[in-house]
Formats: structure tokens, sequence, C-alpha cells
């Protein structure tokens, strides 16, 4: 008499055990067997039809683990073609290097370098003479342009690649090489809808050597307004003079970015553009912005030659702590002593950067000794006025 499928199931280790020391039937096959004869899948079979949570669970778990095995062994075949590059690259650039030092200080011809890079090494060699190009100075530095003249055309097939990177490094390598060349090319990346391309393309275009080219990187400045504007200032100031004009008539549009607008306000500050000042009282008549309001202070504070104190009292007043202070650092700069009482009634103030200010007015005005008065009266303001003397 047969046993029911439990019994059967529930004995099978059992007799898979036993079975294993039979020389005539192996384990494995007697398992497969059993348990295709004896109807074990049919159970299970039916077990999880009667649970079809339990099935659910069960299938998410395979998942799961046939996930995981997928991203080991992907994980492993990365690592692996990684390591496959790696290796390629230093022996290619170990082959090359003594002929580019050759090439570079004992004429060896460029054909002799050109024959060793092979199409799947144009890449590396590349880079690699993007590495020499930030080590070498003078006419060394210019003879790499020679050895990267056959490949360049290469490079442009990628100045409309998907890939961000493969666009910012393809226009970065041709303009390091023959900037001039490959100007339309830049002019074209400033429209280029990722602010990466476009930075590399402005850092390029926004040299000396390119005079003209001043309108394409006022427009390609809303593409770079989410940078630092003190970076973005600093490139723009190469261009001299020339730009302040637009810089000016940025900087006073009301229905301009703000990030752009202060981009353009410290340009004229760098720029020491005195004509600026004038546009900076216009502006602080006008605006109620904060971000607006200090880089108009800081203009008049750094280059104005006149007092213009009586324009900028009412800010000492401001409901905004940071207009009441950089209003105190403006008044100061103008070395205006009768503002001195105002300075020590805002030694008082609630803002901790407007009492900084205030103390440091004191100083930049001569008032050293009543601000060691005040660092010896015991009040509120004792103590900014102690801190102040004692750290400048």
């Amino acid at each position: 008499m047969k046993k029911p499928i439990q019994a059967r199931v529930k004995t099978l280790p059992f007799i898979i055990l036993l079975n294993a020391f039979e020389t005539d039937s192996p384990s494995l096959l007697f398992l497969f067997k059993h348990m295709t004869q004896g109807g074990v899948f049919r159970h299970y079979f039916t077990v999880l039809k009667g649970r079809p949570l339990l099935g659910i669970l069960l299938l998410i778990s395979l998942g799961l683990i046939c996930g995981c095995l997928f991203l080991s062994l992907l994980a492993v075949f990365t690592h692996l073609k990684q390591n496959l590059q790696t290796q390629r690259e230093q022996a290619f650039s170990k082959q090359i290097q003594p002929l580019l030092t050759a090439f570079l200080f004992q004429n060896l011809p460029a054909q002799a370098i050109w024959k060793q890079v092979s199409r799947h090494s144009e890449k590396i060699f590349l880079d690699l003479l993007y590495q020499y190009h930030q080590r070498l100075k003078g006419q060394a530095k210019e003879s790499l342009g020679l050895l990267a003249e056959p490949y360049l055309q290469d490079l442009k097939a990628q100045f409309q690649d998907r890939q961000i990177y493969v666009r910012a490094r393809a226009l970065k390598l041709a303009a390091l090489f023959q900037e001039q060349r490959f100007v339309p090319e830049l002019l074209q990346g400033l429209e280029d809808p990722s602010p990466v391309v476009v930075l590399i393309c402005f850092q390029i275009l926004s040299q000396p050597q390119h005079p003209d080219i001043l309108q394409p990187l006022i427009k390609s400045l809303k593409k770079l307004e989410n940078l630092s504007a003190v970076y973005i200032a600093s490139l723009l100031a190469r261009k001299g003079l020339s730009l302040a004009p637009d810089l000016r008539a940025l900087f006073s549009n009301p229905a301009e970015n703000i990030r752009i607008r202060i981009i353009a306000a410290k340009t004229l500050l760098y720029l020491h553009d005195l004509q600026s000042i004038s546009l900076a009282l216009e502006i602080l008549k006008q605006e109620e912005h904060l971000d607006i309001i200090v880089p108009a202070l800081n203009l008049i504070e750094k280059l104005s030659p006149e007092d213009v104190s009586e324009q900028i009292l009412p800010f000492a007043q401001s409901p905004q702590f940071a207009i009441r202070a950089y209003a105190l650092r403006t008044l100061a700069s103008l070395n205006k002593v009768q503002h001195s009482e105002l300075f020590v009634r805002a030694l008082e103030d609630a803002s901790p950067w407007v009492t900084r200010q205030a103390a440091l007015a004191l100083k930049n005005t001569g008032q050293e000794e009543r601000l060691k008065t005040i660092s010896l009266s015991g009040s509120p303001a004792a103590e900014i006025a102690k801190q102040t003397l004692e750290t400048l």
C-alpha cells in the first residue's frame, strides 16, 4: 500500500540519505525521480495554489535573489573591465611617453609617434597630450598642437554627442590645441542645453584674445546663473571695460534675473567702473530687494571717491539686518567721523552682524579710544568692542 504524499515528503530526507550509500542508484537521480513520479511538485503547487500570498512572496524572493546575482555579476564584470582599461592605458602611456620626450626635446618626427597610436588609443593619447599641456610652457607647449592635429577632426564629430561629458571634453581639447580654428563651434557651445558645456566655452571665449566676443557671453549668462557669481564675474572681468556698458544695462534692469544682475554688479566692481557709482545710487532709490541693494552698496563702498553718505544713511535704519550692516560698512569707508554716534548706537543692535560692522566702523574711522572706553564700560556692547580691538 502506498504511503500518503505527506508521509513520503516527510520521509524524503531519510530516503535520500539511505540512497546515498547505494552504488547502483545515485542519490541525485533518485531525488529527481522521487519528486517527479511521487508528485512532490504537484503537492507544493497545490499548497501554493491555496495560499496565493505565499506564492507572491516566493516569487518576490526569487526575483530579489536573481536581481542580487545579476548585480553581483555586473559589478564583477565592470570591475574587470575597468581594470583592463586601466592596464591598457598604463601600458600605452609607458610606451608613448619616451617618444613624446624625444619629440619635444630631441626633434623626433611626429610621424614616429602617430604610428604608435591605434584607433583605440586615440582617446588615451589626447588625454596624455592634455596632461603634458598643463605642465609645459613656451614652444614645447605649442608644439603639442601639431601632435594633436590628426585627431581633432574626430573630436569635431563629438561636439554634438548625446552625452554631456563627451561634448564638454571634445570642445575643451579642441580649443586647447587649436583655439582659433574652433571659435565657431565654441560660440555654438554657448547655446548648449548643459551648463557644463556652456561653462567650458565661456571660460575659453572670455579670454582677452577674443576681444570682439561680447554679446554671446552676455546672452549665455542665463545658463550660468546658478553657478558662483564671483567666479563668473572674474571670468567676465578679463574682457576689460568694453563690457561695462552692457553690464550696467543688466544691473539696472529690474526685469532681469536677480542672479544675473548680481553677476553684473560684481563684474563692474572688479573692473573698477566708476560710472557705475551713479548707477548704484539710482538703483538704491528704486530697489527694495536685498540681493540688489547689497551689491549696490558694495559698489559705492569700494569705488566712490565722493561723499555720498546722505544717500546711504537711510539704509542704516533698514528693517533687514544685512542692509543695515552693509550701510554701516559703506559709511565707514567714506571716513565720516560725524557718523560715530550712529556707529555707537548700532553696537546695541539685535543682530550680531550689525554690531560687528558697527565696531569695525568705529575702528576704521579712527575711534579706537572710544571703542576702548566702551569695552571697559560693562555695557552689552563691551564684549564686541573688546573682541574688535583684540583681533584688529
